[in-house]
């Protein structure tokens, strides 16, 4: 089978455009797998920062159960 010099531009272009098209998706691929990177480490992030918040509100608890315990004690000594 004989190709025509038209068609062989033709399937020449076709090649190019494939090519850059798969360049194109491997840059998408590799910025997605960047952004999902920075996803992860927002998410430990607030992870993190959640876990802090929880152990500041158990200290603050423990300082109000302190304090209500020293207001106890200075009522019963006022009777």
């Amino acid at each position: 089978m004989k190709i025509d010099k038209p068609t062989v531009a033709i399937l020449i272009a076709i090649a190019g455009t494939v090519g850059t098209l798969s360049a194109t998706v491997f840059a998408k691929s590799d910025r997605v797998a960047q952004l999902e990177t920075r996803v992860e480490n927002v998410e430990e992030k607030v992870k993190d920062a959640k876990l802090d918040n929880v152990r500041e509100l158990g200290q603050i608890h423990k300082k109000l159960d302190t304090i209500e315990g020293d207001i106890k004690q200075l009522l019963k000594k006022s009777d």
